[in-house]
């Protein structure tokens, strides 16, 4: 709201706990997040995974892999559709 100037340590906070980018932050320029939304993402799944036990890391590795099956056929209907 523009009401109080946010300190540094609040802005290193933010940076570090959300990876957005300091100079973004600050003054509005450059990119909005230092790593990639792939990367958050990935880093946020290793977590989760990190979490369950041996037979449920091994299901989610499974739907993992059918979903890129269903990806790739998706993909290919596309082209020859396309």
């Amino acid at each position: 709201m523009g009401n109080r100037k946010i300190s540094e340590r609040i802005i290193h906070l933010i940076s570090v706990v959300y990876k957005v980018n300091k100079e973004w932050l600050k003054t509005g320029k450059g990119d909005m997040f230092s790593t990639s939304m792939t990367e958050v993402k990935l880093e946020h799944l290793a977590g989760v995974f990190s979490k369950l036990d041996d037979l449920l890391q091994d299901y989610l590795i499974k739907q993992a892999n059918e979903l890129l099956d269903i990806q790739k056929k998706i993909k290919k209907k596309r082209t020859s559709n396309g």
